[in-house]
């Protein structure tokens, strides 16, 4: 588990192994290059996998105009949407059903997932932060967590939610951007009392899929960078162990969410 923390696991690794070992001297012979793309069931890719995105969402940006760091999130939440549908072929409209206990459990497994990573880079914070802290003794935490000189020297509150990309009343947001009526909703909610208090509210948007909203992608992938630094492993190691992270505590969340659902059906 410590390897797939970061990269994928031994497993994934072997395959590469006997990827390259069945196809290497017949790709030579044509001139072309073997690069296994091995992925994991819970959405941790191989190394080789993660260069050739990290190469291809820098194309994409430029052609684009958009930020690498949107374009890789929205690479690796496009293939883990389509890795839990392959997974779980049912989960479509079971997802669509609100259960407010397993709602909070996804919620915190992803707040825990990246509060642990944020340690992993040195990064010092705090967990559920703002009740009473403004003058006008509001009640609310903006902060899922509150991290300390993040954005322009100032502390970042980092609220997570999650959210349908089928669901009817932000199809045609969500069909343009992830995440984007839901990352709205907390800039509508949190901003005012983020400002008051010298803050930068960042919405942590993720569909049940696993497609992370822009402002998302951009906090990801600044935390990759930092975990980097400090681990000294290449950032696309980083940038992927994260991701794989927060995957598994995704998709492990949903599984509940499906099991209370047919529990209660049943």
């Amino acid at each position: 588990m410590s390897e797939a923390g970061v990269t994928a696991g031994a497993a994934a690794q072997a395959t590469e192994l006997r990827k390259h070992e069945a196809n290497d001297v017949k790709c030579s012979e044509l001139g072309w290059l073997c690069i296994p793309l091995v992925v994991e069931s819970y959405g941790a890719w191989g190394k080789e996998a993660m260069e050739s995105f990290s190469s291809l969402a820098s194309r994409l940006a430029i052609t684009s105009s958009r930020p690498k760091s949107a374009v890789l999130s929205e690479l690796y939440g496009r293939l883990n949407l389509n890795l839990v549908r392959a997974n779980t072929p049912w989960v479509t409209m079971l997802l669509l059903v609100k259960v407010e206990a397993t709602q909070i459990i996804r919620h915190n497994s992803l707040r825990d997932t990246f509060w642990e990573s944020c340690k992993l880079a040195c990064i010092a914070g705090q967990i559920e932060a703002g009740s009473g802290l403004d003058v006008e003794g509001s009640r609310t935490r903006p902060a899922d967590i509150l991290l300390p000189n993040w954005e322009f020297g100032k502390p970042a509150a980092l609220d997570f939610t999650i959210t349908s990309a089928l669901n009817p009343s932000t199809l045609i947001e969500a069909s343009v951007m992830a995440g984007s009526a839901a990352s709205a909703r907390k800039h509508v909610a949190n901003d005012e009392k983020c400002s008051r208090l010298g803050w930068v509210c960042i919405p942590l948007s993720v569909e049940t899929y696993g497609c992370w909203g822009e402002e998302a992608g951009r906090c990801l992938d600044r935390l990759a960078t930092r975990i980097a630094t400090r681990t000294g492993c290449p950032k696309s190691s980083a940038v992927s162990g994260l991701y794989g992270r927060l995957s598994i505590g995704l998709v492990r969340a949903n599984a509940r969410a499906l099991l209370a659902r047919s529990s209660s059906l049943s």
